[in-house]
């Protein structure tokens, strides 16, 4: 809640608008009660403000490197229930209103390792996750363009943040300046990797 609170008054700052948060635990929204209450905040933004605009799907989870058998069952289903069930329940809850007003964007966070041909070995389930978003954000894409609802995947390399564990330097951005370089390429294709590393 406190780091919620504190990227949201770094928007509000950066950006001089009103920005609003819902808090949930991302790997709860399959549970109807948790996705009815989400949908509930929702249905007030959108009484009130028109909906949401923009929607990215940043949230991740992974474990440290193993063979899938290593890997327990709770691991695996967290892993998909954040990188992959919760993307598309919150796509499909901002759809509705982005297709009303005929504008919104939709910005889905894959990885660079999930598009490597040969993915992430000892990641394969993060990997497939991060994969499935690209796939999922290109079809987006080309299904939604002609309803003017711009649909993005962005395919990071490294960056340096708590759950990848790296420092920062002239290759591995840290989180702050790779999401600036991410926000200025909305819009500019369906696939982008916005940080040159």
């Amino acid at each position: 809640a406190d780091k919620l609170a504190s990227v949201s008054q770094d928007l509000q700052a950066a950006a001089s608008c009103e920005v609003r948060t819902i808090q949930a635990d991302l790997s709860e929204l399959s549970n109807p009660s948790i996705r009815q209450a989400v949908m509930t905040e929702l249905s007030q933004l959108e009484e009130s403000d028109g909906g949401i605009g923009v929607l990215i799907n940043s949230a991740g989870v992974s474990f440290p490197a193993a063979y899938l058998d290593e890997f327990s069952e709770e691991q695996v289903n967290a892993i998909l229930d954040v990188n992959v069930r919760a993307s598309v329940i919150l796509a499909r809850m901002v759809l509705p209103r982005m297709m009303q007003n005929r504008r919104g964007a939709i910005v889905f966070v894959a990885s660079a390792g999930g598009a490597s041909p040969v993915g992430m070995p000892l990641y394969s389930v993060y990997s497939a996750s991060k994969n499935f978003l690209d796939a999922f954000g290109i079809t987006l894409h080309h299904e939604l363009k002609e309803k003017g609802i711009d649909v993005q995947s962005q395919r990071p390399l490294w960056v340096s943040t708590n759950m990848a564990r790296m420092r920062s330097s002239f290759f591995v951005p840290t989180a702050s300046r790779y999401a600036k370089a991410a926000v200025a390429c909305i819009g500019n294709d369906s696939v982008q990797c916005p940080y040159w590393t």
